[in-house]
């Protein structure tokens, strides 16, 4: 995957879960919509899965604006297990209104096609299967043309600490989503056909996310049955 198509490749594994939510809040529920996860949050904040290359243990938190004036959150993506079957992702992310935490729990192949999605809140025993469906196909990694990008080296300061990070825009139609990488981080994204480090810092619009921890000792959140 190059840095031309990885900003709307990442996005692609989350088709299951919009498709699920969108059913689940237009269902004419009385008591207003169920409880879910904060979308504007879940969908800026995916990251890019280079199956191959991440490792088992490896997460990374990030705290996360929605606009400028909004309230912290958190986002933290984990690599619960990985095998030569493929690798088990964990993406803990803030309900919508704040309200409870959700972990979207991913299987992909080492190609970096996703398997299977499961939903639930921390602990679930019954975790809810939004994919596969038996009347879908595999959803592959596609790429798209229509992207264009621009890379450039900066040094910046997040939570702290200093980086020296490569800047990746993407820009896709009229939407362009900024990043700053930097080695060292999990989650690399790649641009330019090389690998440039995991996300330390992203804009996109009004959205504002930040690293504020990554580690190697990642525990699982959301035991399948």
């Amino acid at each position: 995957m190059d840095g031309r198509t990885k900003e709307i490749k990442m996005n692609r594994s989350l088709l299951p879960l919009l498709l699920c939510l969108a059913a689940c809040q237009t269902g004419g529920n009385k008591n207003g919509p169920p409880p879910s996860p904060d979308l504007a949050v879940l969908y800026r904040s995916q990251l890019t899965v280079d199956a191959k290359n991440l490792q088992a243990g490896e997460w990374v938190r990030y705290a996360v604006w929605t606009e400028a004036n909004a309230p912290l959150q958190s986002v933290t993506f984990s690599v619960v297990h990985k095998s030569d079957k493929g690798i088990w992702i964990e993406n803990r992310v803030p309900g919508r209104g704040a309200v409870g935490t959700w972990i979207i729990k991913s299987h992909y192949s080492l190609a970096g096609d996703l398997l299977g999605q499961w939903i639930g809140q921390p602990g679930d025993s019954a975790p809810q299967q939004l994919y596969p469906d038996k009347n879908r196909k595999p959803i592959q990694q596609e790429a798209s043309t229509d992207v264009t990008v621009r890379t450039t080296r900066e040094t910046i300061t997040v939570a702290g600490h200093r980086y020296n990070a490569t800047k990746i825009t993407t820009t896709h139609g009229e939407t362009a989503i900024t990043n700053w990488c930097a080695k060292g981080i999990p989650f690399s994204a790649r641009a330019r056909g090389r690998s440039q480090g995991g996300v330390v810092k992203r804009t996109f619009g009004g959205f504002r996310m930040e690293l504020a921890a990554h580690g190697t000792d990642a525990r699982e959140e959301l035991p399948l049955p």
